[in-house]
């Protein structure tokens, strides 16, 4: 019987549970004395459960980035500097062990990462006399990173007027922004123009940014609101 029992707590997806799964038989073949223990919580629990209240009930805990503020300012977890050696640094894609760093010190290590890739199976296209398309570095990847930006101030946004109560706002902008103005421009660039693609991804960042700077726009006039006293904006 194990003389250490971990209790761990991460989040309820496929993503997130089946690597830990399927990790534990190699660790128990190698650590026989630990018994680890996954329970999995919502996705609302993992973006806004108090990490503090998680660290008093868990010895493991599968976390994102934005916490380490809070875990720095508790010192309600370990830092994993010791840990880390120079190996182990060069086994993280890009500066995804960086993102975990706050006053210098290291509090969780990353298990997966979320990253714009490109892929093509020659054999497959070789099929049908054809090859990778040669402009994906140079064109679609520059609009795909425009995308990200506004993304970022589109989520963003939509967090805030979330957390203000305010769904509504989002959801139609969204519709908008994306139903009536991002999918005619992508498809009259894709079919009409003829730039395929990457007329349908520049469909989707024109439709993405007008979501964001319109949520921005609402959002600051709701702040503009509370300052003169009137919560509605």
């Amino acid at each position: 019987m194990s003389s250490i029992v971990l209790d761990g707590m991460t989040w309820a997806h496929r993503r997130a549970v089946d690597p830990l799964i399927a990790t534990l038989p190699a660790f128990t073949a190698a650590r026989s004395d630990i018994t680890v223990r996954w329970s999995s919580r919502s996705l609302h629990g993992f973006e806004f459960a108090p990490i503090e209240d998680l660290a008093a009930l868990y010895d493991l805990i599968i976390l994102d980035h934005p916490f380490c503020g809070d875990i720095a300012a508790t010192g309600c977890l370990l830092a994993l500097d010791p840990l880390v050696d120079d190996s182990m640094r060069r086994a993280f894609v890009g500066p995804s062990l960086e993102s975990y760093r706050y006053g210098g010190k290291i509090w969780a290590l990353p298990v997966d990462a979320a990253c714009q890739v490109a892929v093509a199976r020659p054999d497959l296209l070789a099929r049908i006399d054809s090859q990778a398309p040669r402009f994906l570095r140079a064109t679609l990847l520059v609009v795909a990173a425009f995308f990200q930006l506004f993304d970022g101030i589109q989520v963003v946004a939509t967090g805030i007027l979330r957390g203000l109560g305010d769904t509504r706002s989002p959801m139609l902008w969204n519709l908008v922004g994306h139903w009536m103005l991002g999918l005619p421009v992508g498809y009259g660039l894709c079919f009409g123009g003829g730039r395929g693609i990457t007329g349908l991804w520049i469909g989707l960042c024109v439709g993405l940014i007008a979501v964001g700077v319109v949520l921005l726009l609402i959002w600051t006039r709701r702040v503009r609101g509370f300052r003169a006293g009137v919560p509605g904006g």
